[in-house]
């Protein structure tokens, strides 16, 4: 659903043109709810168990490991822009008459997102595979992921250059706005 062919056809027929990511993201949504709520596990057969009933050190680092991968998760999803990623920002800049949100970012971010619009796909690959119980479900859906995530996303070291950078400005920026509010309230 997010290649030009699907979106040619899709303004062709429905004259859908702005909000194709914000039926690209329900139409996700809907496959994912169908996927985890047919889900049937198979736990009698496994590749790999680690026994963490007696182990309250090993459970500990398990534990630990998933708790700091969906923080992270949750911070990055924060500092981007989820209103552009939902579709919702296209809507509404549409209707005002404004210009797409992905025209305002820099041309490295853009060229960044077309690469990889998908936060966190390192901290999903570590929170499927460091699991002390590796069933043959879970071995699938860790394999299929894995796969499309190293097939799919590519980047460049000007990449990684260009995103610290960029965050590092926002954060300055947040917190120069966020004092000058705080000096408002304070005068007034």
């Amino acid at each position: 659903m997010s290649t030009r062919w699907f979106k040619d056809k899709l303004a062709s027929w429905l004259y859908i043109t702005v909000s194709e990511r914000m039926i690209y993201v329900a139409a996700t949504c809907a496959c994912l709810l169908f996927t985890v709520l047919q889900w049937q596990s198979i736990p009698e057969t496994y590749l790999w168990f680690v026994d963490t009933r007696e182990r309250f050190l090993l459970w500990t680092f398990f534990f630990l490991c998933h708790v700091v991968c969906w923080f992270l998760l949750g911070l990055e999803i924060l500092l981007m822009d989820c209103s552009e990623m939902l579709g919702i920002s296209q809507v509404y800049r549409y209707h005002s008459s404004l210009s797409p949100p992905l025209a305002q970012k820099a041309r490295k971010l853009r060229e960044i997102y077309s690469r990889m619009r998908h936060p966190g796909s390192l901290l999903l690959t570590l929170m499927l595979w460091l699991h002390p119980l590796m069933t043959l479900d879970r071995l699938l859906l860790a394999s299929v992921l894995t796969t499309y995530m190293i097939g799919r996303h590519s980047f460049e070291e000007s990449h990684y250059e260009f995103a610290e950078k960029y965050f590092t400005v926002e954060q300055v920026e947040r917190k120069s706005s966020s004092s000058v509010r705080y000096e408002y309230v304070r005068e007034n």
